[in-house]
């Protein structure tokens, strides 16, 4: 069962908020809405975000002051937080042309707060820093602020599972070979994807992950894995070369025994806790210890054959799954009413009929106005498909290979199509084919391709605020990739990433259309990179204005409906 507070629990436990920075010292606290390892999904029990202020999205800052709580989101939430927020929670929406901690700063400097308290065990270090260039910055242990509330323990069972070369290309001691080049060099890692692909486990332990709780220190002949006590357990048993297991409580003790041994030690200031760098100062001294902005993701999201080959495995069974869904719903609402909860719930049987272990992320399912918000996640028990609604469903899911599916597809249950819902979706279905059917030179920017994909939208007098584009791995979220505008991040041979235009209507009705590509070259010869679909299910015909398609798209629109019709997935064919 979802775990949820009523609105009252979330009131008195904003007010114990305010009420503690009032008798702090402090003029501010900044609260993140990660985990102890820097996680995007973070289980609403672990989420002190959502236990002070009842935002359930997955992104949001926070800054309580000494009379309120600010709460900054992105556009992918500027809906969903009016629906969830209340006095004392402040919601400030973030534009797309800003980010959450430059707006957080900017509140900072005009309420000319001079100290800052910071979760020590939930905050980046690269941040961290960032705010002691404006002010006086204090850490704060995370026991204080839980202190406050009725913090819930959710621990679940799950199993480790050691993946072999076969299904990863590569052994976990080439990896760390590949990490650590250097003499004597060592890499502490906090980021559990990036744990998962260095040690090739797979453990489903949190919400819509492949990875388990663990922090690493990985060197050239070994790497010393920190988790918890079960964890350690099972893991024992495993007998993985390469790995030494430890509890999460022997970590310092561990650390400072390879002080001797290792010369330097790296870490990702964006990816490892103010915490946890105090830890590795303690026992390394800070000369030893290096920052490296770069990380250790670029290593990971570059997909080897084995691992594009599991990739293209893992999407014909998501597929199946959404187009069984789709058709599902098809069916079931010519003949009775369908409410939103029954379509939500539908689409986690279809994931399970084709074996998935887990869903990626948390499935969108919307009908009408909900599909207009962006990220919704309250499919709801009571409202029931009306004729000629769209339908948004965005879902994804894991299997042997461990790594995440990503897909969105908008459509009609039943009835006819609106010229203004085909005029989104048309134009929403150009954005995404134009940027899949793109070739370009290696290096090419984000920001180029994404403007690909904005122009027919644009110039219809529409826009989107998200990004187009997202990497894929085994979180179904990895860097590396990232089409949006002002991305500066060169897209080379291997990436695996999303395509995801979209148009939303507040109040009637939204689109987005997600294909998920391999980035590859266009001809063994030629120094041209293309995508290539790992996605093959075909589009909704009767939400297409044809008219609207230029002869190079109606060219690109056919050859995938082909390839879609040869999968059985078609409704062009």
């Amino acid at each position: 069962m979802k775990f949820q507070l009523d609105r009252d629990e979330i009131n008195d436990n904003a007010q114990k908020l305010i009420d503690w920075v009032k008798s702090s010292e402090l003029d501010c606290l900044y609260i993140s809405s990660f985990d102890i390892h820097l996680n995007e999904y973070v289980p609403l029990y672990d989420n002190l975000r959502y236990l002070f202020t009842g935002f359930s999205g997955s992104v949001a800052e926070v800054l309580c002051t000494k009379d309120e709580i600010f709460l900054f989101v992105d556009g992918r939430y500027h809906e969903q937080v009016d629906n969830e927020c209340e006095a004392p929670v402040r919601p400030i929406k973030v534009s797309f042309d800003d980010t959450l901690h430059e707006s957080l700063k900017t509140q900072i400097r005009s309420r000319q707060f001079h100290k800052i308290g910071v979760v020590s065990e939930r905050t980046s270090v690269s941040f961290y820093n960032d705010l002691r260039s404006m002010l006086d910055v204090e850490t704060i242990g995370e026991a204080e602020l839980i202190s406050l509330i009725k913090y819930p323990v959710n621990e679940g069972q799950h199993t480790l599972e050691y993946l072999g070369i076969e299904l990863t290309g590569e052994g976990q001691l080439s990896k760390f070979k590949k990490v650590c080049h250097e003499e004597k060099s060592s890499y502490f890692v906090c980021a559990l994807d990036t744990i998962s692909w260095l040690t090739n486990i797979r453990g489903y332990e949190l919400p819509y992950q492949a990875t388990f709780k663990s922090k690493c220190m990985v060197t050239k002949d070994c790497l010393y894995l920190f988790s918890t006590q079960e964890n350690v357990k099972q893991a024992r048993e495993l007998k993985i070369d390469g790995l030494s297991w430890h509890n999460f409580s022997e970590m310092e003790q561990v650390l400072s025994s390879l002080t001797h041994s290792l010369e330097k030690v790296y870490y990702d200031p964006n990816k490892t806790t103010v915490k946890d760098i105090q830890t590795l100062d303690k026992s390394f001294g800070h000369d030893k210890t290096y920052q490296d902005p770069n990380g250790l993701t670029h290593f990971h999201a570059n997909k080897n054959e084995t691992e594009i080959k599991g990739f293209e495995k893992s999407f014909e069974n998501s597929d199946n799954a959404i187009w069984n869904t789709i058709n599902w719903m098809k069916r079931e609402c010519q003949k009775r009413d369908v409410t939103e909860f029954e379509f939500y719930t539908q689409a986690g049987l279809e994931y399970s009929k084709v074996g998935a272990k887990a869903q990626s992320f948390h499935t969108i399912a919307g009908f009408g106005a909900s599909s207009s918000i962006i990220h919704f996640g309250n499919s709801s028990k009571e409202k029931n498909y009306v004729e000629g609604e769209l339908i948004l469903m965005d879902s994804g899911a894991f299997y042997e290979h461990g790594l995440a599916t990503d897909c969105t597809r908008a459509f009609i249950g039943k009835g006819e199509a609106q010229d203004w819902q085909k005029e989104i979706y048309t134009l929403v279905l150009k954005g995404l084919l134009l940027v899949q059917g793109s070739t370009f030179k290696e290096g090419t920017l984000g920001e180029e391709i994404d403007e690909i994909a904005r122009r027919p939208i644009k110039e219809a007098g529409y826009d989107y605020a998200h990004g187009t584009g997202h990497g894929v791995g085994i979180n179904v979220h990895e860097g590396c990739y990232r089409l949006k505008p002002g991305s500066k991040i060169p897209l080379k041979e291997g990436l695996v990433g999303s395509i995801e235009p979209g148009i939303y209507l507040p109040g009637k009705g939204g689109v987005r259309l997600e294909n998920i590509a391999v980035i590859e070259k266009l001809h063994p010869d030629r120094d041209l990179l293309k995508f290539r679909p790992l996605v093959f299910i075909g589009f909704e015909t009767d939400l297409i204005d044809f008219s609207m398609l230029d002869e190079k798209e109606k060219e690109l629109l056919q050859t995938y409906e082909e390839e879609c019709t040869k999968r059985g997935r078609s409704l062009l064919f």
